[in-house]
Parts: structure tokens; sequence; C-alpha cells
């Protein structure tokens, strides 16, 4: 399989929350490889060199953009050096699981918080929290 239609796969199954049955019948290959290749992306994505070359942490010397400081709105935001959002990527998993995968709208989902600065890179991914960011996260045991 090559390596663009193993990231076919990787985003195919992330914007469209499908089993790896449906996203395996559209590649045409077993609901296994899709699992496998998405598996592999994942890992890839949150790991060594692709995290430690793409994802930066700001530090206190971080410039605040001329994005930000241009903006006639800026003054509300003070001294922000970055934006939070967690986005739920829809799952399939094991009966076991359902208990802790369901989100507030009733469907099985992985929550995942993305942290970027304002010139839109990343500083922080996680994809191992399940629940709400807002005050009650707990770490997947």
């Amino acid at each position: 399989v090559s390596i663009e239609e193993q990231l076919g796969i990787f985003l195919y199954t992330c914007v469209t929350g499908l089993s790896s049955c449906h996203v395996g019948e559209r590649f045409q290959c077993s609901p296994d490889t899709v699992t496998k290749y998405f598996k592999q992306l994942l890992f890839f994505f949150s790991s060594s060199p692709f995290y430690t070359t793409q994802v930066w942490l700001p530090t206190n010397e971080t410039p605040i953009s001329a994005t930000i400081l241009d903006d006639p709105h800026s003054h509300f935001f003070g001294q922000c050096i970055s934006a939070v959002n967690s986005t739920h990527i829809c799952i399939s998993s094991s009966l076991g699981k359902h208990g802790t995968m369901h989100n507030c709208k009733g469907f099985l989902s992985q929550n995942c918080l993305f942290i970027c600065d304002v010139d839109f890179c990343f500083t922080h991914i996680c994809a191992l929290w399940m629940g709400w960011v807002n005050g009650r996260c707990c770490p997947l045991a």
C-alpha cells in the first residue's frame, strides 16, 4: 500500500468516523489493513521525528505574532500566546470500552486535544484523554 493511500485511509477515517470495515470497502482492502495503517500513521504523527520537528513549544521569549498585534481586537487577549481546542474523532471500539468512549452526544469517540500558536503551528497534541477538556479530564488507564 503506497504512503499516499495510507494517508488517505488515515484522513478518511478521521473525517468520516466510519468503522474499519466501511473504510476497507472504500479503499478495497481488509479491515485489518485499515487498522494497521491507521495505527502506524497515528503513532507517526504523535512521536519522533514528526512530533519533535513539527510541534514547537512556546517560551517566554516567543514573540507575539504580527497577526495578533495588528488585529484591533487583540487587546482583549492580553499576552495570549496560544489557543486550545479539542475535537472528538468518531471511533469503533470493543464492547468493554464503550462506557468510557461515549461522548455527550451519545456516540463513541476519542477526544483529542490540540494546542497551536497564533501562527497555526501545533505546540501540543494529546490523543490519550477521555471526557471533557474543560475541567474533567483524566488520562486513559
